[in-house]
């Protein structure tokens, strides 16, 4: 599977819908069944079907094309072109004295190789596509089960049917990739029938949701990239299986941060200082590269905790730069309709009692969103650390405010650092 990270897909789709701006990336998850199919095959014939029933036909004693057209309920006309081929190829022999055909010694031989083909039970290994509902070409190595999606807060998307998936549902011609033979000398597998399909497991595919946006329309437009590439028809089955969910997900435009809260935190001369403004995928990446980087001092300030962004690969990098000797503070804020991911809480509460250098408590009042990374501030509305897979749907478009004056920065990690503190004491 091609493996994309949110910043490479940024980079090779941020401008995939002219006009529209990529402000999320949502880990979602493809419910696939595995299964074992038992096909009928053979080794694939060079001679086209006609032909072929024509040699066979002249072998078996008959002796015009007529009566080979006879035998298969056929007009003579429709094995012209076939007793021509076979004519030219030497095959064929025409005895114009008494208006038959017969086989050439070469003929002869290509008949009893046609004969000696004979069908085959195979099993094949097969992925099912429960929201496509047919086969596809994933490979069980890149599919992972529930419990791996949901540890990952992946969205899961429902199956198109809720039935088992059985022979009757699996067409052959999406089986043919897995009987390609590419080594030379070899010749392909032609598959005759599916006699039979078991389920081996039930896994899911890891997968990409994009969210793009205008300036005005409330709903996200919605790509799909599976297995590295840009699928419009899982985006097609998605709107038909999931309006529900589609409606749930909202934009909402131009809502800046609010100054007074820079200003709580920051101090009054917060305005008076240059910023940069940052997109919203701007922003979550300065999140996460302040999260898995090296940076001397972090300090954080946001709403819920999130197992799509804190998951098990960036607690572990946290982990090594506090091992390096970083300060990290996290305040965080729960609000009963989006609580943080319990396992994201024990898993950092871990850390702290381990860590002498890093603090971590629930606050009693939504906090404004900051984030101070060494000498650089984040002022947000985005939630710093859920902004994948958040429980509202909601999208922010607007640009947070990044400042890089040292002395605004070391105001932000103090300030930071009381809150915690008090929040910790009254815990």
């Amino acid at each position: 599977m091609t493996y994309l990270t949110d910043h490479d897909l940024f980079l090779r789709f941020q401008e995939a819908r002219p006009g529209r701006k990529l402000i999320a990336i949502e880990d979602v998850a493809l419910p696939v069944t595995v299964l074992r199919v038992l096909v009928a095959a053979q080794e694939d014939k060079d001679l086209p079907l006609l032909e072929e029933f024509l040699l066979r036909g002249v072998h078996a004693g008959l002796t015009s094309a007529e009566q080979v057209a006879g035998l298969l309920g056929l007009e003579t006309s429709q094995l012209e072109s076939a007793m021509v081929n076979q004519l030219a190829v030497g095959n064929l022999g025409y005895h114009s004295s008494t208006g038959k055909v017969g086989l050439t010694a070469q003929g002869t031989q290509a008949a009893l190789t046609l004969r000696a083909v004979t069908p085959v039970d195979l099993e094949l290994p097969a992925s099912f596509d429960r929201t496509l509902w047919r086969v596809t070409e994933y490979r069980d190595r890149d599919l992972i089960t529930k419990s791996q999606a949901r540890e990952r807060a992946m969205r899961i998307v429902p199956a198109s049917r809720h039935e088992h998936v059985e022979a009757s549902h699996i067409r052959l011609q999406d089986l043919e990739h897995l009987v390609r033979v590419e080594k030379r000398g070899h010749r392909h597998l032609q598959l005759l029938a599916i006699l039979r399909a078991s389920v081996v497991k039930h896994r899911y595919l890891p997968a990409k949701l994009l969210l793009f946006t205008d300036e005005v329309q409330p709903i996200p437009e919605v790509a799909w990239v599976v297995d590295g590439d840009e699928s419009p028809i899982h985006a097609r089955e998605f709107e038909k299986l999931a309006s529900g969910q589609m409606s749930r997900m909202q934009v909402v435009h131009d809502e800046v941060p609010a100054w007074d809260e820079a200003e709580a935190i920051l101090g009054e001369s917060a305005r008076a200082v240059s910023f940069e403004q940052l997109s919203p995928m701007a922003q979550q990446a300065f999140a996460r590269a302040s999260l898995t980087g090296t940076d001397r001092r972090i300090s954080v300030l946001t709403g819920r905790l999130s197992a799509a962004v804190l998951d098990h690969a960036t607690t572990a990098q946290l982990e090594s730069n506090l091992r390096r000797g970083a300060r990290v503070c996290i305040g965080y804020f729960d609000v009963d309709e989006a609580e943080s991911d319990q396992e994201v809480v024990r898993r950092l509460e871990q850390l702290a009692r381990r860590y002498p250098n890093f603090r971590i408590a629930k606050l009693k009042q939504a906090p404004p969103h900051l984030l101070a990374s060494d000498s650089k501030v984040l002022h947000s509305n985005l939630e710093l650390l859920s902004f994948k897979s958040h429980p509202s749907g909601r999208y922010l478009s607007s640009h947070g405010r990044l400042f890089e004056d040292v002395r605004q920065t070391a105001v932000a990690h103090d300030a930071i650092a009381r809150l915690v503190d008090v929040a910790g004491d009254q815990a």
